[in-house]
């Protein structure tokens, strides 16, 4: 079976939508206090934001590994969903009216170890489109939007409380 492609991105379609599933129920018995809004993800982004030289910015934080670029249909839609919810219950953008006409994304990722990985094949569209539906944002377009990948070895010297935090 571990040699089979199909079979192992159905097999990766299955875990999200049993993670969709195991948070519902979690949504059910009020256990996601979290997210500012009840969600149909876990975890939430972290969403803060700060003010950098006079200007504003978010600084979006995401758990886990961006996901590769799969030409499945499904599977798209349920990252696209993920990274839309996730984004959404992370914070209350109905606090923030004005728009932002022009912006620069920055996409850090960080490693765990040295092995090489290209960072253009990590898919940024979900959460590049997520940005925009919370309406911080103007449109994604070409016009408004430019954008950079940046990779950094983390070896999570930082640790609170047992939590990992990035700076």
């Amino acid at each position: 079976m571990w040699n089979e492609n199909e079979k192992l991105k159905e097999q990766l379609i299955l875990l999200e939508k049993l993670k969709v599933g195991i948070m519902r129920q979690i949504n059910l018995n009020h256990g996601n206090e979290d997210s500012v809004i009840q969600t149909k993800v876990y975890p939430s982004a972290k969403v803060k934001p700060l003010n950098v030289n006079g200007y504003k910015v978010f600084r979006f934080s995401y758990d886990g590994m961006l996901p590769h670029f799969i030409e499945d249909a499904e599977y798209n839609s349920i990252m696209a969903n993920f990274y839309f919810h996730s984004t959404i219950s992370g914070f209350n953008f109905d606090d923030y009216e004005d728009y932002f006409n022009e912006v620069f994304i920055i996409f850090c990722q960080y490693f765990s170890d040295s092995v090489i990985r290209d960072l253009e094949n990590r898919n940024k569209k979900y959460i590049q489109d997520a940005i925009r539906h919370s309406r911080i944002i103007v449109d994604d377009n070409w016009k408004y939007v430019s954008n950079t990948n940046i990779g950094f070895l983390d070896d999570f010297k930082s640790v609170r409380g047992g939590k990992r935090e990035l700076y």
